[in-house]
């Protein structure tokens, strides 16, 4: 992670306007501001993962791997040393590749096929359960196939690299 302080930001909060809020809330104690005027605030609840698992994101941050110190040239033209930094770490990272095509099958089934780069094996999870896993390679696509998902039912394919946490996510 890149930060441009020793700690940075709260970790990914959904900013909302205040009209949202009422839009959202009718019975609830907001009413509209006067004169055009508008808010904004920024809600979630996070916790953190790893080494502090379970401690909030909210009110502690997130410390960087590296900072970069913001300068002129970010200040006046729309960060480009900052993007610079960021581009300089990511070139030295292994590039990956999850692509997921889906297509219905014979007998209630989905078909996936799966292309990857970088990975080793992928697990699948319809409606957040896990329902296979399967090894994968850079050579040709793997074809999965599943029960067919209800019309709502989210269809996530993680894909890993000899590790136990995913290195690529995709959602269906």
């Amino acid at each position: 992670m890149l930060g441009v302080a020793g700690n940075t930001g709260a970790g990914g909060a959904n900013v909302l306007e205040h009209a949202d809020l009422l839009d959202a809330w009718p019975d609830g104690p907001l009413t509209a501001l006067p004169a055009g005027t508008r808010m904004r605030v920024a809600l979630r609840r996070c916790l953190r993962v790893g080494d502090r698992a379970g401690q909030p994101v909210e009110d502690l941050g997130v410390v960087p791997d590296d900072v970069h110190h913001l300068t002129r040239q970010d200040l006046l033209l729309d960060n480009t040393d900052l993007m610079e930094a960021a581009a300089k770490l990511l070139i030295g990272q292994t590039r990956r590749r999850l692509t997921v095509a889906r297509a219905d099958a014979a007998n209630d089934r989905t078909r996936l096929t799966i292309t990857s780069r970088a990975l080793t094996s992928i697990d699948v999870y319809v409606g957040g359960r896990p329902v296979t896993t399967s090894p994968v390679t850079d050579a040709a696509p793997t074809v999965v196939e599943i029960a067919k998902p209800g019309t709502d039912v989210v269809v996530r394919v993680d894909g890993c690299d000899d590790g136990d946490r995913p290195a690529a996510s995709r959602r269906i």
